[in-house]
């Protein structure tokens, strides 16, 4: 069984990554932020806990992934659990939880502010600059540290392909 979470920060190419990654080795493609939208909207603005803001792994993922009866590639975005204002080692130990219940390789996708910079304003999300540099911040001052310190495998997709990529995560994890 080979269980996968992909972490980065935005642009990076995490989902596109993810998907093909997926798709080749024939395993489950899992989004974060549907998996937690589903989940809010069945509560029906009751507490989920599987809200960026009072985010609770332990609570929130096995009703999911119990039900998945193959392996998995769960793709987190890039602020959704370490974030600023929040208890980040708590959040640190509830993603050594996820490794350890199961069995999950976390993969850290990095790449150059420059390359980052230039994929995210060319998204579709008409977004610009000033929006990205904040990110950014926070991306280094507090989520990537976190997720360095639980990643099983660094890959930095600068200067590489999508296909470069999944090829690069086959023969590491």
């Amino acid at each position: 069984m080979m269980n996968v979470v992909v972490a980065g920060p935005c642009g990076v190419g995490k989902s596109t990554i993810a998907e093909s990654f997926a798709r080749s080795v024939g395993i489950v493609y899992l989004d974060f932020d549907e998996l937690r939208a589903i989940d809010m909207k069945e509560r029906k603005g009751a507490f989920s806990p599987c809200s960026v803001s009072k985010l609770n792994l332990k609570e929130c993922l096995p009703a999911k992934l119990d039900k998945i009866s193959s392996s998995f590639i769960l793709d987190f975005g890039g602020d959704t659990v370490f974030r600023d204002r929040v208890n980040n080692e708590d959040r640190l130990d509830q993603i050594l939880w996820l490794k350890e219940n199961y069995s999950v390789k976390i993969i850290l996708f990095i790449a150059t502010k420059e390359n980052l910079s230039q994929r995210f304003v060319a998204s579709e999300k008409n977004r610009d600059l000033t929006e990205f540099d904040k990110l950014w911040i926070d991306w280094q001052n507090v989520a990537e540290p976190y997720w360095r310190r639980c990643a099983d495998l660094i890959i930095d997709t600068t200067a590489l392909s999508i296909d470069d990529t999944v090829i690069k995560m086959k023969n590491n994890i």
